[in-house]
């Protein structure tokens, strides 16, 4: 059986567990190379084999240990095949789960993080599986204190951990193929209650780049151990720092109250002391501080250089910056598919003088650069990006439409005149890294797109502008930057219609967020009060029993798109294939229009 066939079945029973990872010891107590040992004799001093009852911790062999919590049922299935290292059978104490998916802002930030809470009963447990030493001990772990409350005083560190939650169905022999999988991050533990309840809420894992526990840079404990003249080269400069490994040796940048330096070499000359070496008041093209006295004491902050294509510098911040996120959420090479076919080589700096939350950073990161979204794709259990372009030729389209498709009285309608924007003034090539980002002189360069026909009283009749100040963007980008001001303006020129509907869970299949469809309905008509077809691309999916809500946007991309083709040697428009034409840019005459009086294309 499958997931898929059980979900199509009639009369399929669905049926639903959650498992957290602790972190647990796979050593045996007072066995080599654990060196705990009994002193007192009272059999009760053995561990849990937790960190926190741990009593060698310097030899405290981590690894990932599951605890798994289901729905009560009649026919509780044993020796379930698990795929990891855990409990090895169900404890019935799961009481009820609530699921809020991610919630997507396009083209303006991260957005809001996938939820996932749940309710645990607490219950009388034997400890079998959970406690190595159980048979040792003294009391009746059936008669002393129940069993998960006992669970988070051995398993205190909780936060950051990871949380699964498999939906399915309940078969005579049920294995992991009849449960979809998600997986989040573990935020809180509360309780219990008067009614000796526990309430767990978890997070995608996105959540690990919030400000307040990712920051790039690191914040810095050094300062100065001598003054620093208002002029000249510094050359050498000793830092006085109680950790002297957070100053890279091959080289970086400081801050030292708003002024910016370049080091070439760091080299741990003290128990408390790093030197750089080759230190100069230089920055990178485009960057410059005020120059001034310094003197011992003051913080010397290091700095973040962040250079590359979107994807490189995103992979960089997860990676290094947002603690415990894992590499393989990642789909790099997906990511970087999805930048050069749309986005080319174009690419993106900042210098980071103080520390930013990574959220913050990646929010203001996809604001002023191509890109559709960044999200967590709970099924998939990787991150997804996708740059701001249309549906790619040859792309399948789904269609949908009132009679075969959407539920009856699911579709909503509603106008966004809040994101509707016809002009975009962009400043960019920031000078100083310290400076307010808002201020108007901190900028080199200057853009403004306009959409004059959106602006005339014949449309709209007003301006709705949008004022970016562009720290990403140097001022050598200013192609990659006009650019993306068309793309804007292309997307957002026309008050933008948000479209809420529903399909059952046979038709959605894997239809999901940043997929696009041709939906044709009663709701949106054309001038003659008949259905028209509007494309539009799914920004929010939500399963709701049978049913799967999506909210999506009207998709604004209405000029023909074409790439620049490889080299044809020897082939024009007038003999070029059917498919060389539809995907490729030829040269349109001066009036638009190709030899044959067709529309010509748009260069994106």
């Amino acid at each position: 059986m499958s997931y898929a066939n059980e979900s199509a079945r009639i009369g399929a029973q669905p049926w639903q567990w959650v498992e957290f990872e602790v972190e647990r010891c796979g050593l045996t107590y007072g066995l080599s190379p654990c060196a705990a040992q009994l002193l007192s004799g009272v059999v009760e001093d053995k561990c849990f084999n937790s960190w926190a009852t741990c009593q060698d911790r310097d030899n405290f062999d981590s690894s990932e240990f599951w605890i798994r919590f289901c729905e009560p049922v009649e026919r509780l299935p044993m020796n379930f095949p698990f795929a990891t290292d855990g409990l090895r059978f169900f404890l019935p104490f799961l009481a009820r789960v609530s699921h809020d998916p991610v919630r997507l802002d396009p083209g303006k930030s991260l957005g809001v993080r996938a939820a996932l809470t749940f309710t645990l009963q607490d219950a009388p447990h034997h400890d079998i599986g959970i406690d190595k030493y159980v048979d040792d001990r003294s009391y009746d772990p059936m008669q002393q204190g129940l069993m998960i409350a006992k669970l988070r005083a051995r398993f205190p560190h909780f936060i950051g951990r990871r949380v699964r939650w498999y939906q399915g169905y309940l078969t005579d022999n049920p294995t992991l193929e009849d449960f979809q999988m998600r997986e989040f991050i573990l935020e809180t533990f509360a309780g219990p209650n008067s009614r000796g309840q526990f309430t767990v809420s978890a997070r995608d894992p996105l959540k690990l780049t919030s400000e307040d526990r990712a920051q790039a840079p690191r914040r810095s404990t050094g300062v100065l151990a001598f003054d620093i003249a208002d002029t000249g080269d510094p050359g050498t400069v000793e830092v006085s720092t109680t950790d002297t490994t957070q100053y890279p040796g091959a080289g970086g940048y400081i801050f030292i109250n708003g002024e910016g330096f370049t080091y070439s070499v760091a080299s741990v000359t003290g128990d408390e002391t790093v030197t750089l070496y080759g230190v100069t008041r230089e920055l990178p093209t485009g960057y410059l501080t005020d120059q001034q006295s310094h003197s011992a004491g003051d913080r010397v902050q290091l700095g973040l250089y962040l250079d590359g294509r979107f994807v490189d510098v995103l992979r960089e911040l997860l990676i290094d910056y947002a603690p415990n996120f894992r590499a393989e959420w990642i789909p790099f090479p997906e990511w970087e598919a999805d930048h050069d076919t749309w986005l080319g080589t174009s690419s993106i700096r900042r210098l980071i003088a103080e520390p930013e939350g990574v959220d913050k950073i990646i929010d203001e990161m996809i604001e002023q650069t191509m890109t559709w979204g960044v999200w967590w794709d709970e099924y998939a259990r990787v991150v997804r990006y996708r740059s701001l372009h249309p549906a790619d030729i040859g792309d399948v389209i789904p269609e949908l439409n009132d009679d075969q498709h959407l539920l009856a009285g699911s579709v909503n309608v509603e106008a966004e005149p809040k994101r509707h924007i016809n002009e975009i003034q962009i400043l960019y090539g920031q000078i100083d890294p310290t400076g307010r980002r808002d201020a108007r002189e901190n900028y080199a360069r200057g853009f403004v797109q306009v959409d004059a026909d959106s602006q005339s009283a014949m449309e709209e009749g007003q301006r709705r502008v949008l004022q970016v100040f562009s720290r990403w963007h140097p001022p050598a980008n200013d192609r990659a930057v006009q650019q993306w001001a068309r793309r804007v303006i292309n997307t957002m020129a026309t008050v933008p219609i948000r479209v809420d509907f529903s399909l059952t869970k046979r038709d959605a299949g894997t239809f999901g967020i940043a997929q696009f469809t041709d939906l044709m309905t009663q709701y949106l008509v054309d001038v003659f009060g008949l259905p028209r077809t509007v494309r539009l691309q799914i920004m929010r999916a939500t399963i709701n029993g049978d049913e799967v809500e999506y909210q999506s946007r009207e998709d604004f991309f209405k000029t023909r798109f074409g790439r620049i083709a490889p080299d044809l040697s020897g082939i024009e428009y007038t003999n070029a294939s059917d498919e060389q034409l539809e995907r490729y840019i030829f040269l349109a005459d001066a009036d638009g229009l190709m030899s044959d009086g067709t529309l010509g294309k748009q260069l994106l």
